[in-house]
């Protein structure tokens, strides 16, 4: 009986294990993200918070977005650029023309790979 309890909570510390780690991957791109928008920008305590959550709204609605089209055979480009186009907006409202400006600058001076996985 010690010996099923114990399987049985192996399994589930196992599982919880994976699911962490998928989770995790997924959100990778705002752990990327977040601390550049936090160096390059001047935000004060409630942006960060707010651009953080906008920033993982953003990357839950790409993942779902991905996952739509897959089962459709599809490849998601048209939708991903609103999707895009939408945050960067309600970023900018959020951080402000000049943060975003200084965004703008930062991205440009960085070489192409660098700029292509910060917009994804």
């Amino acid at each position: 009986m010690k010996q099923l309890i114990l399987m049985t909570l192996l399994v589930l510390m196992g599982m919880t294990t994976m699911a962490q780690e998928k989770t995790n991957k997924k959100f990778k791109k705002v752990e990327e993200i977040y601390p550049v928008y936090l160096d390059v920008c001047e935000l004060n305590e409630q942006q960060e918070l707010e651009l953080y959550d906008l920033l993982m709204e953003r990357q839950k609605e790409i993942s779902k977005c991905k996952k739509e089209y897959k089962v459709l055979g599809e490849k998601p480009t048209e939708a991903l650029v609103i999707i895009k186009t939408n945050y960067l907006e309600k970023i900018e409202k959020l951080i402000g023309k000049a943060n975003m400006k200084k965004m703008e600058d930062y991205k440009s001076s960085q070489m192409r790979f660098d700029i292509k996985s910060l917009e994804e």
